[in-house]
């Protein structure tokens, strides 16, 4: 049965490939951005479902730090959504770019740029949640990591190869239905069946929100969130909508999708540590499906998870694409020619990739970038709108030396201070701090001058 539900999954999902929007020339602007008239739905579905693919790491983090996990997953996420939405929608819609490489050239120059966009590869990688995927692939069909790894990267990408973002938001209006339908359904059944009751068996703190014990991780987190900031699922988002208010309307009622969800997602968290308290956490919600909940309700919950997971593979896969083939190398030819060829390298980057993190869990691989790519990337993007916007050869350095602080942090994490800090702490605020430095030094300058 969950075979069957399965296939018709994919070939529902496959079925989009046969339709181009009416009207689609494939030029730049069309093909990447939708004609750049996406309204208040399918804006607010794409970004809902495009940022929170990371299911199997959020069940992983919930088990080990009860609903207080909130305070690190979410709140830093929407905090700087909310900061997008009221203060940066109108001057990204409006800066007439592509994508945040054109902007960081725009603002400084080219080098900033490929840099930049160096750096995106890495923060728009499809690895964690093809990887993701392939686990949910292996749990419930018993497939191989390394079979599930190239379905997964396929199925994510095929329908892209036509479509372009347009193919790719019909696609999340499917994901983003499946997802809070499979969630919802699922957590009302258990509350059903079990009350709340059980959850008093939980381990102590579990249920209660404490910033005293985990002020560090929160941040940590806030740090690791600022990437939101220069996030390009934020920008193509807001690029391709018809207009800032559709952009700034959206990122608001995404932030309160994103709250239903995590409610929804730490509830169920919270059930299976009790109900499948031998549960792998890396799977969390898979052993929960699996072993409490009848069959067909498994099925929609386990639709619901694949849902959250390929809906941001696909949307990475196709803003790594876009780093690859418009921004970092001189290919040639038509825009739908160079994305093809960039989704095809970044598949072929995302399966070498997991050859290395096959055997690991998701939260390495978010772990062990995000705080470079923050280092590198928050400033210079930040800055770029503002008169403390530094020259572009002091942009590129600046960005060096971030980078050098975030892997001495790294490499010698005890070497610094009595305790080991997360290195994108010093990183970042490095990084924020140097541009208003430089700007005092310079007005300094210009006075004595004067």
């Amino acid at each position: 049965m969950l075979k069957l539900a399965l296939f018709s999954y994919f070939v529902v999902v496959l079925f989009s490939l046969f339709f181009k929007k009416k009207g689609q020339t494939g030029d730049a602007a069309d093909f990447l951005l939708a004609g750049r008239k996406l309204s208040l739905l399918p804006f607010v579905a794409t970004l809902v479902t495009t940022s929170y693919g990371w299911i199997n790491g959020i069940g992983e983090i919930y088990a080990q730090y009860g609903i207080s996990a909130w305070l690190f997953l979410s709140l830093p996420y929407t905090s700087f959504g909310l900061l997008v939405a009221f203060f940066f929608t109108k001057k990204l819609r409006f800066a007439g770019v592509n994508s945040i490489p054109e902007l960081l050239e725009q603002s400084y120059a080219k080098p900033v740029a490929k840099l930049g966009a160096l750096l995106l590869i890495l923060l728009v990688s499809p690895a964690m949640y093809v990887l993701m995927g392939a686990q949910v692939i292996k749990h419930t069909l018993g497939w191989p990591l390394v079979w599930g790894i190239p379905f997964i990267i396929l199925f994510s990408s095929i329908y892209l190869y036509r479509g372009g973002l347009q193919g790719l938001i019909r696609n999340d209006l499917i994901k983003f239905s499946l997802m809070f339908i499979g969630f919802a359904a699922a957590l009302f059944y258990l509350f059903q069946k079990h009350g709340t009751e059980v959850l008093n068996a939980l381990p102590s703190g579990h249920l209660e929100f404490s910033l005293s014990s985990h002020w560090p991780e929160v941040l940590a987190w806030f740090a690791l969130a600022s990437i939101v900031l220069a996030d390009p699922s934020y920008h193509q988002r807001i690029y391709a909508s018809k207009d800032p208010a559709t952009a700034k309307r959206g990122i608001i009622l995404a932030v309160g999708f994103w709250t239903l969800f995590d409610f929804l997602a730490a509830g169920l968290a919270m059930y299976a540590l009790v109900l499948v308290p031998n549960a792998d956490s890396s799977i969390l919600y898979l052993e929960l499906g699996q072993a409490a909940l009848p069959e067909g309700l498994y099925i929609l919950f386990f639709l619901g998870i694949l849902s959250t997971i390929l809906s941001t593979a696909d949307s990475f896969i196709f803003l790594e694409a876009q780093c690859i083939a418009m921004d970092l190398l001189p290919f040639k030819g038509s825009t739908e020619a160079r994305m093809r060829l960039g989704l095809l390298l970044s598949s072929l980057l995302t399966f070498v990739l997991l050859l290395f993190y096959i055997e690991k869990s998701a939260v390495n691989i978010f772990l062990d970038f995000t705080p470079f790519i923050v280092a590198g990337l928050v400033s210079p993007v930040l800055y770029s709108f503002s008169r403390f916007k530094l020259p572009a050869l002091w942009t590129f350095i600046q960005m060096i030396l971030s980078l050098a602080i975030c892997a001495a942090f790294t490499l010698f994490p005890q070497t610094w201070f009595k305790e080991p800090i997360n290195p994108v702490l010093p990183a970042l605020f490095f990084s924020l701090v140097f541009p208003l430095f430089f700007s005092l030094i310079s007005r300094l300058t210009q006075t004595k001058k004067g």
